[in-house]
Formats: structure tokens, sequence, C-alpha cells
């Protein structure tokens, strides 16, 4: 039974709803398959983010000046006179790296000590 391609589209083309279904349901007997779709995976909900360069910007110190240099000295290891130069310097990179994790606590712990502080991409160069 050689038949070309041709001859079988044709032959397909001529069936009529019914035929098709049973045909479908034939093929899908004797060779062990189905004719389901299978929908994609869903999109990852999280995408890792690889080589991202963060960085925390200290924008504006805030009524708890004090609070905010021991923050600083805190988290940053800087001396006094260090973070007196970040403040005057306004706004001020204070850490720039690829830790987000790092780079949001840090921007917690300077938002709870009264400062306005930017977690953000930074600009590569």
């Amino acid at each position: 039974m050689a038949q070309s391609i041709s001859d079988v589209v044709e032959f397909v083309k001529n069936l009529t709803i019914t035929q098709a279904t049973q045909l479908v349901s034939a093929l899908e007997e004797e060779l062990g398959v189905s004719a389901q779709l299978v929908p994609p995976p869903p999109p990852d909900p999280d995408p890792v983010v690889v080589d991202e360069n963060l960085e925390v910007v200290l924008t504006e110190v805030g009524e708890r000046r004090l609070e905010v240099i021991r923050c600083l000295r805190a988290e940053l290891g800087l001396s006094l006179r260090e973070v007196r130069d970040q403040i005057a310097s306004l706004p001020a990179a204070l850490w720039e790296g690829s830790d987000r994790t790092r780079g949001e606590q840090l921007t917690r712990a300077l938002a709870e000590a009264g400062a306005a502080v930017e977690c953000r991409t930074a600009a590569r160069s």
C-alpha cells in the first residue's frame, strides 16, 4: 500500500467531521498517543537575574540625623568622618554590589533610622 503524502492529504481533506474524529480516535488507539494539546509550563514567577549591579543611594538624612549616622556606621563600618563626608555630599552612593538581599537590608535599615534612601539598578560603565 504505497500511497504518496499528497494522496493521504487529499483523503483527509475529503473526510466529514465525524469521520475525522473517528480517524483521530483510531490513530490514538493504534499508536498509543494522545491528540490533546499540552499547555506550556507557566512562566517562572521569580526569574533569576544574573549579573545585576545594585546601588544604594542616600538622598536625604531626615530629622533623625543621629540615628542615621549610627546606622551608617554600624551597617557599613564607616568612621564618623567618612559618614559626615557622605552626608555632606547628598545624594551619595553608599553601597554598590550584586547581592540584592544585602542592598534591600541596607535600604530597610536606613529607612527605619529615618533616612530617605533608594535601592536601584546601577548604571554600567
